[in-house]
């Protein structure tokens, strides 16, 4: 396939994913669809010039400063996919723990391959239940990309991963901000702001980008299919501090 093909098609399974809703339970019906697309999930992503994971670890690391470079310092990727921001946290220099879970385990098997984790486990994170076999409070710093979505991750889960965190640690996350994403941006961002005001956190750094550098494919291409394809996307990166 040529790259307007490729690009087509990653775009294709991922409106799948964000756009459909599930016919069975919400988690575990996204959780088998990513299972379906775990092999191809990077080469698709890397199709639509998916930047968010490099943009994320950028930050995170100028944020933990000279740390970074410390082999006692912990992160924990949550919904940690294929292992991207992994590899970029290592690609920038990052030398401490990195552990990661993800509720699907063809994701977490691809994510093994990378050997930038330390530690990756199954497990899908719900609002009122605490993350199994990880102690609360360990970690300098959480990462959790993409997972607040239609049919995925819960704003509320925000709780539980600053659980895992150390007084004055980082939070990184991203959410995408578009028609179809608004009403789980919106919930995201309202719980932000309470965790903010009640001085649990304060945010420390917003960037806006796009979901995909080659998002955009020409009308002109695809002229059958054209009403079949997502609105181009805006991509919110929070980056946040435990008191």
């Amino acid at each position: 396939m040529n790259e307007a093909d490729n690009k087509y098609h990653a775009l294709f399974k991922w409106k799948r994913l964000q756009y459909n809703s599930p016919t069975t339970d919400s988690a575990f019906s996204m959780i088998e669809e990513y299972d379906k697309w775990a092999e191809d999930y990077d080469k698709d992503y890397g199709a639509m010039g998916y930047a968010i994971p490099a943009q994320s670890a950028e930050m995170l690391m100028r944020h933990l400063g000279e740390n970074c470079k410390s082999s006692k310092i912990r992160i924990m990727d949550i919904a940690c996919g294929t292992g991207q921001i992994g590899i970029a946290l290592r690609s920038n220099g990052f030398v401490g723990t990195l552990q990661g879970i993800d509720g699907s385990d063809k994701m977490i098997s691809v994510a093994k391959k990378t050997k930038c984790y330390d530690d990756l486990n199954v497990q899908f994170i719900y609002p009122d239940k605490e993350i199994t076999s990880i102690g609360e409070g360990k970690y300098d710093a959480v990462s959790c990309l993409g997972a607040f979505s239609l049919y995925h991750m819960e704003p509320k889960t925000i709780r539980v991963m600053l659980n895992l965190l150390k007084p004055g640690g980082i939070f990184i996350c991203s959410v995408r901000d578009s028609p179809n994403n608004q009403t789980v941006f919106d919930m995201l961002t309202t719980e932000m702001k309470t965790l903010a005001n009640s001085g649990l956190v304060k945010e420390i750094e917003r960037k806006m980008t796009r979901h995909g550098v080659n998002w955009e494919i020409d009308e002109n291409y695809y002229t059958d299919v054209r009403d079949e394809m997502p609105e181009p996307s805006i991509m919110m990166i929070y980056c946040l501090q435990k008191l």
